[in-house]
């Protein structure tokens, strides 16, 4: 179990990356977004270090909040998205 929740973690960390690095060059309007990759990767190397030092800091500030975080993104999120999109497509129809 704890090498699925590893695998899974890597998998997620190097999509938002790639996402990160893909809209960058899209706002910039680059012709290529490989210039980017390297400065991103230290980047968001740098700022996991600054933004979680440590495992107790994590467990003092994460966890209290996780509930509402997984609410907010897994539930709360979706079910916007899926009614504007159900009222937009009702209204197109119309």
């Amino acid at each position: 179990m704890a090498s699925a929740w590893l695998i899974s973690t890597y998998f997620k960390a190097v999509i938002y990356m790639y996402a990160f690095t893909i809209g960058i060059a899209e706002l910039f309007k680059l012709q290529q977004y490989r210039s980017l990759i390297l400065p991103t990767s230290m980047l968001v190397f740098g700022l996991s270090n600054v933004i979680a030092p440590g495992v107790i800091f994590i467990v003092i500030t994460v966890v209290p909040y996780w509930v509402d975080w997984d609410t907010t993104i897994g539930i709360i999120l979706p079910g916007m998205l899926l009614l504007i999109h159900l009222t937009k497509t009702r209204f197109s129809k119309a």
